[in-house]
């Protein structure tokens, strides 16, 4: 019988919350402004679907993409940071 491993949300998107943190310094005020919003529209939708999705298995996997999202949105930040300061 193998046990379920549960994963938290910090253990998924805290690392590269931590270097988004630490890239958008590097964007100018438009673009931070608008990766903020995108990123907290991101936030707000995954905790209401983690919300709903409580009772459903399956559910439970598609929020689980939505932290896969959140991620990659994250990620798109970053190397646009980086790419600002070449």
């Amino acid at each position: 019988m193998s046990k379920s491993r549960s994963v938290s949300k910090s253990q998924i998107t805290s690392p590269v919350e931590a270097e988004y943190a630490r890239s958008r310094e590097k964007l100018d005020p438009r673009t931070k402004e608008r990766w903020d919003r995108a990123v907290s529209r991101a936030r707000v939708q995954l905790a209401d679907a983690s919300v709903a999705a409580a009772p459903d298995v399956n559910a439970r996997l598609r929020v689980l993409d939505g932290y896969a999202a959140v991620v990659r949105s994250l990620g798109r930040a970053i190397e646009e940071s980086e790419e600002a300061t070449r």
